[in-house]
Parts: structure tokens; sequence; C-alpha cells
């Protein structure tokens, strides 16, 4: 575990740490959440911690596979 990123120290201000959890409204579709520079920085903090953290790997889509959902 001495390895693994938490995301803690990633943002400048805790109010921009915290803005995702505040909202109630989360944005459903990728496409409205990229509108907003707060959410694109939570995106983006997320998936350096996944990439960081060793947790998936990118890959082509076997034929006859299922896409898994996630938010």
């Amino acid at each position: 575990m001495r390895d693994y990123v938490s995301g803690e120290g990633l943002y400048d201000d805790e109010e921009t740490a915290n803005f995702a959890t505040l909202l109630t409204d989360d944005p459903f579709y990728y496409e409205d959440a990229v509108k907003y520079e707060m959410w694109r920085k939570a995106m983006d903090s997320k998936i350096e911690a996944i990439k960081k953290n060793n947790t998936w790997q990118l890959m082509e889509l076997l034929a006859g596979g299922k896409v898994i959902g996630v938010k």
C-alpha cells in the first residue's frame, strides 16, 4: 500500500477538491461534464490516480465483448 495514490494534494485548494462531492446534480454524460473546468480537473485527477495505482489497462474490445460502464 506504500505506493497507493490517494489524490490528496492534486488540487490547489480544498474547494476544488470537494467540488464533485458537493454537487447534487452530477452530469450524466461526458459531453456535459467537460463543459465545466472543475469536472475536467476531477476527471483528469481520477484518471491520473488510476494510472499511478496501475489498476487498469486500456485495450481494444474483443469481438463479442461487452463494455462495462462506470461512474
